[in-house]
């Protein structure tokens, strides 16, 4: 307030005054964490960056979310939503200042948090997950991202054959296989051998953990009255992929090793 000067005489004046109100409302702020859980330890883990945690090629990547108001006004109309991954802008209600929220499949209202879109292929794969709310009051949304990384990888499998250099019919041929899993970070299960030669006997079904082999012997005995000059045959073994549905197209691998065995006539 001022004092007003000059006023003529017998007016009585009081003071000048002009007042203004100012509305603190806050601070809006929102805050999304995006997780995906690494096979290896099964823990969730924010990977911002690549490559993040390893997975087989077709296998189901699991993601979570947390929402969190992080600013100083409650926010109402919070939607999450994550294009790569093909999930549409979703409700996720109010969230009260301080207040966080847990989206994983199956806990929530998000829906394709577990899926096969990341690994559908070999290759490093990054994707971005959005939340966004409205403060109380009327002001501006607020926005935040978060993304992920998972690198797929094929499985890798070998198989190799050995036999006797050269025998003739009637005797008795020696043949030494093995299978090895050459991926440092994708088991193999169920693995079942099989050979072309009839009769000869097989392993039961077998794993391969990451970096490791299965080997076996068996003998056959060339019939007397064999046709050919040389025995060929083959042994091939089929594995089921860890971390995939064996029922779907990258579910399993398989590898083949093949050996001849030249036949030659004794003199006389």
């Amino acid at each position: 307030c001022t004092e007003v000067d000059g006023v003529p005489s017998g007016v009585t004046a009081g003071p000048v005054c002009d007042t203004a109100e100012v509305l603190c409302v806050g601070t809006p702020d929102i805050e999304i964490i995006k997780r995906v859980r690494d096979p290896a330890t099964s823990n969730w883990v924010d990977a911002n960056t690549p490559p993040g945690p390893t997975y087989p090629v077709g296998a189901v990547v699991e993601y979570q979310l947390e929402v969190c108001n992080i600013g100083t006004l409650d926010l109402v109309d919070v939607e999450v939503f994550d294009p790569d991954l093909n999930i549409p802008p979703t409700s996720i209600g109010a969230l009260a200042v301080g207040q966080c929220v847990i989206l994983e499949q199956g806990v929530g209202p998000v829906t394709g948090l577990d899926t096969t879109i990341p690994c559908s292929e070999q290759r490093q794969f990054e994707n971005v997950a959005f939340a966004d709310g409205f403060p109380i009051g009327g002001l501006d949304p607020v926005q935040d991202n978060d993304p992920a990384n998972v690198i797929c990888v094929p499985p890798e499998l070998r198989v190799t054959k050995d036999g006797d250099p050269e025998d003739k019919a009637g005797d008795t041929v020696s043949y030494d296989v093995c299978a090895y899993n050459d991926s440092s970070t994708v088991a193999l299960t169920a693995c079942e051998a099989t050979d072309t030669l009839p009769g000869v006997t097989l392993p039961a079904p077998f794993d391969l953990a990451t970096g490791a082999s299965f080997c076996w012997s068996y003998d056959y005995m060339i019939p007397a009255d064999f046709p050919g000059t040389q025995v060929d045959n083959t042994a091939t073994v089929e594995c089921n992929v860890v971390g995939v549905d064996p029922a779907s197209v990258a579910g399993s691998i398989s590898a083949s090793d093949d050996w001849t065995v030249p036949l030659f006539e004794m003199e006389g």
